[in-house]
C-alpha cells in the first residue's frame, strides 16, 4: 500500500510538470475523461485492497487471489482509458488481463494443495507479473517512438 501511495504521487507530480511544461491544463476534459473511464476498476481493486487489509487472519489463499483481481481490475481501467489514448494502453490492459486470469487459474489450482507456497512467493509473483508487464511496454514504446516523441 505504501509503494502504491509512493507511485501515484510521484504520477501526479510528473503528469503535473508535464501540463506545466506545455502550458495545459492539468484537469482537462480529455484528462477527465481517462480518469473517469478508469475508476470504476481501480475503485474495486482498492475495495479488494481494504478487504485484504482488514481480513482478520493472514489468509495465503486469499493472498494469491487477491494477486489475481488487482490484475484483472489494473487490466481493465487500462483497457477503458485506453479508448482515449494511444493503443498500446488498450494492449497493456489486456495483457494485465490475460497475466490475471493466469493467476486465477493458478490460484483456482493452489486451493486444492494440502500446503499453499508462503506468502513471500506471492509477493514475488505480483512483483514479477507487474514489473514484467511494465517492462515490456516500455521496450514497446521505446521502440515504436518517433523522434518527435509521438507512438507510431
Amino acid at each position: 500500500m505504501t509503494i502504491a501511495c509512493i507511485t501515484l504521487a510521484a504520477s501526479i507530480l510528473v503528469v503535473r510538470r508535464q501540463a506545466i511544461n506545455e502550458a495545459e491544463a492539468f484537469w482537462s476534459p480529455p484528462t477527465r475523461r481517462v480518469a473517469l473511464a478508469a475508476a470504476p476498476p481501480l475503485a474495486a481493486g482498492l475495495a479488494v485492497s481494504i478487504a485484504a487489509v482488514m481480513s482478520p487472519a493472514p489468509d495465503h489463499l486469499a493472498a494469491w487471489r487477491a494477486i489475481s483481481l488487482w490484475m484483472l481490475l489494473y487490466g481493465c481501467a487500462l483497457h477503458s482509458a485506453g479508448f482515449f489514448m494511444a493503443r498500446g494502453i488498450r494492449l497493456l490492459g489486456w495483457a494485465f488481463v490475460i497475466m490475471g486470469g493466469c493467476f486465477a487459474l493458478f490460484t483456482s489450482a493452489l486451493q486444492h494443495l494440502e500446503h499453499l507456497p508462503p506468502i513471500r512467493y506471492a509477493n514475488i509473483a505480483m512483483g514479477g507479473g507487474f514489473g514484467v508487464i511494465h517492462l515490456a511496454y516500455g521496450t514497446y514504446l521505446r521502440r515504436t517512438e518517433t523522434p518527435t516523441g509521438e507512438v507510431e
